[in-house]
């Protein structure tokens, strides 16, 4: 069960036979879109007004997604791994992690569990 405290970071919903659960275990708070854009800076901005003065977009979820269907699961994870200071991620992007990285180190522990006796099988 998920509780008030987790809430605003773990949502599940029942989409047909799958059960989808969302993680957002970190923000970005600074993703600068319009220098990443392929096209010239003047139209990006009209496009997107919130843009600051560097071409940031502020306040982003990395998100992490489990998705289960019967005895079958999959994980989808972006990746980001152990945050340092020094990293681009936390220095440019300014990333923080929200605890619902205990989540996903929780549901990491349990997924990789149920998929060992599949993962015997097929070595």
């Amino acid at each position: 069960m998920v509780t008030q405290a987790t809430e605003e970071y773990i949502a599940t919903r029942r989409i047909g036979d799958a059960t989808v659960t969302l993680i957002n275990d970190g923000i970005f708070d600074a993703i600068p879109l319009i220098p990443w854009m392929d096209a010239p800076a003047a139209e990006v901005r009209r496009a997107v007004p919130e843009a600051d003065a560097s071409g940031a977009i502020g306040q982003s979820g990395m998100i992490v997604a489990h998705v289960q269907i019967g005895s079958a699961l999959v994980l989808i994870d972006p990746g980001v791994g152990d945050l340092e200071s020094g990293s681009w991620l936390v220095t440019e992007l300014k990333l923080r992690r929200t605890r619902g990285v205990q989540a996903v180190s929780w549901l990491l522990i349990v997924s990789v569990r149920q998929m060992m006796p599949f993962v015997a099988r097929i070595q």
